[in-house]
Formats: structure tokens, sequence, C-alpha cells
């Protein structure tokens, strides 16, 4: 029971920071973008 919790708290921070990466990475092309011009 408590190794089922804690797998699926570890998806769910894995899910928080996939979506945080994923932001960062338009964040960081829109920068490129914007300096290349």
């Amino acid at each position: 029971m408590n190794m089922e919790t804690s797998m699926k708290k570890s998806y769910r921070n894995r899910q928080t920071l996939w979506k945080k990466f994923r932001s960062l990475n338009k964040l960081i092309k829109m920068l490129l973008r914007i300096l290349k011009k």
C-alpha cells in the first residue's frame, strides 16, 4: 500500500516536472527566435 502511494506520488511529480520543462523549452525557443532577428 505504502509503496503504491509513493509510486503514484513520483509519477505525479514527474508529470509536473515534464510540464515545467516543456514550458521552459517554449520560452527558450521564443528567446532564440527573438535573438535571431
